[in-house]
């Protein structure tokens, strides 16, 4: 049995409103209902915090799985989790951003019923090098699989005591991200024997790793397992992609993300024409000068023959044009074309194009105008698509119109067209019939106002829209009586179809993806 507040979209409406403090945790201890809890997910439920961590570990029936992030719990809600012998079952903990500090750190290390912890989340703890140094020498991450230590202001010394912890053989999946590792930090980990069976690492945002850094990790005599490597936001420039690009250490790599990294035209060409990357099925090139040469460049590469996930960024509509014409780029289930300057020109080439034919996912935000709109509704190559992002397109009503009127697009869970100046006639003209399978709508950023109001409460479109669970209704014009009968229209639908006002939007959630 798995319990998930909020992340499981029936738990998160039925707690989202409730205060999750002590006495939710004492009945959760006691409840007969949840004897046979294995999995408790309290995801940024912020009023848990450490007191009703008792609750939690006061249980008579074993947890195999606590998820806590964003909960406040604090360094003395940790020393309650890591003294239960309730919990000598745990493998799986999360307690990102919850401000644990170097005790929180050292009450985990020396735990004695934490010997069975296999993946373990401390993102954003700020755990300090002492901390991090007594978890390094515990016997209780022997036998960890997945390690985050993002967003722990780490330095190249404390990835030194990561790369020479001798505990930490069993590891997989290392996310060292949003730190301030440089050049050394790289090279440890990269020839670390402890980290050789890495298949996962995660470097990004670490700005100081430069072109020097990547030539470290490209360099290293352990990295060789690796099939997820992420460096987004490490300053590597056109340099560092050549050090990657050239390095028989990266055979098996699968995803590789190099976004935001200043990569030029000649870098992006040395990815194209590498003959050890011929297995990579995710590339991330988004916020590098990639250029319509750079495009043509991937565009011709047998190398990328295999890319089903494909990010880029300034491609303009000669690149657009390469792309669509590519005898490469065939099997792409994942296109992210935003801030690329295709323009609608450029639109019409991809959309027209039947190397879209198998995509699931697709994201353009460039100012495409109503025709751009029209294009993609009427595109007999995207009758695959399950999420669609068109953010800042500039088609209006019309464009608004044509997206949610087409039957071709049936298939969509998620769609977000916000910032759109999209007006209230589109709810209007709202097919439900070809919206039904809709979970996700964002429409944050319009112009509905009162009358979108009026159609979104007096309207039985959203109630035929049965599956739809997030939608963003933000910015759009509306009064404070607006957004109350909205409200109230919402608490009306049947408890475990009420959608939420919180919603991903698709360009996080394609940056999400690539942490998968």
């Amino acid at each position: 049995m798995v319990l998930q507040i909020p992340l499981s979209l029936s738990a998160s409406e039925t707690f989202q409103r409730r205060v999750l403090g002590p006495t939710f945790a004492k009945n959760l201890a006691n409840s007969p209902s949840f004897k046979n809890l294995t999995t408790l997910n309290l995801n940024r439920n912020h009023h848990i915090q450490s007191l009703a961590t008792t609750g939690i570990v006061s249980r008579k029936h074993f947890i195999s799985s606590v998820n806590l992030p964003r909960s406040k719990i604090g360094p003395k809600g940790v020393q309650y989790i890591t003294t239960s012998q309730h919990l000598k079952n745990l493998t799986f903990l999360d307690l990102s951003d919850n401000c644990i500090g170097t005790k929180g750190a050292e009450a985990i290390a020396n735990s004695e019923t934490f010997k069975n912890l296999t993946c373990l989340s401390l993102l954003g703890n700020e755990i300090r090098t002492f901390g991090l140094v007594l978890m390094m020498r515990s016997e209780n991450v022997k036998n960890l699989k997945f390690l985050n230590l993002a967003s722990n202001q780490m330095t190249s010394i404390d990835a030194q005591y990561v790369a020479c912890s001798e505990k930490l053989t069993q590891l997989t999946h290392l996310d060292l991200s949003s730190n301030e590792i440089g050049p050394i930090g790289a090279l440890v980990i990269a020839n670390s024997d402890s980290l050789k069976n890495l298949t996962f690492l995660n470097l990004s945002t670490n700005p100081q790793l430069g072109s020097e850094g990547a030539k470290c990790i490209s360099n290293g005599k352990n990295l060789k397992n690796l099939t997820v490597l992420h460096v987004h936001g490490c300053e590597f420039a056109s340099e560092g992609a050549k050090f990657i690009a050239n390095s028989q250490n990266f055979t098996k790599l699968t995803s590789l993300d190099l976004s935001s990294n200043n990569i030029k035209e000649g870098g992006i060409d040395s990815i194209a024409n590498s003959e050890y990357l011929k297995n990579l099925t995710y590339l991330d090139l988004a916020f590098n000068s990639i250029g319509p040469g750079g495009m043509k460049s991937l565009a011709n590469s047998p190398t990328l023959k295999n890319l089903t996930s494909l990010n880029l960024y300034l491609i303009e509509p000669e690149g657009a044009n390469c792309l669509a014409n590519s005898k490469y780029l065939t099997r792409l289930t994942l296109l992210d074309v935003s801030h690329c300057g295709i323009g609608l020109k450029g639109t019409e080439y991809i959309v027209n194009s039947p190397n879209v034919q198998n995509l699931t996912s697709l994201a353009i935000s460039d100012l495409i105008g109503p025709e751009g709109a029209k294009c993609i509704a009427n595109g007999e190559y995207l009758k695959k698509l399950t999420l669609l992002s068109l953010i800042h397109c500039g088609f209006g009503s019309e464009g608004a119109t044509a997206i949610v009127t087409c039957e071709k697009l049936k298939n969509l869970t998620l769609l977000d067209l916000s910032f759109n100046d999209i007006g209230p006639e589109s709810l209007h003209s709202m097919n439900d019939e070809n919206l039904k399978n809709l979970i996700s709508l964002n429409l944050e950023g319009n112009r509905l106002g009162s009358e979108g109001a009026e159609c979104i409460v007096n309207s039985s479109k959203l109630n035929n829209m049965t599956k739809l669970r997030n939608l963003n209704l933000r910015n759009n014009q509306f009064s404070s009586e607006n957004e109350k009968l909205i409200e109230q229209k919402l608490t009306s639908l049947n408890f475990d179809r009420r959608p939420r006002f919180t919603f991903i939007r698709l360009d996080q959630w394609f940056s999400q993806k690539k942490l998968k």
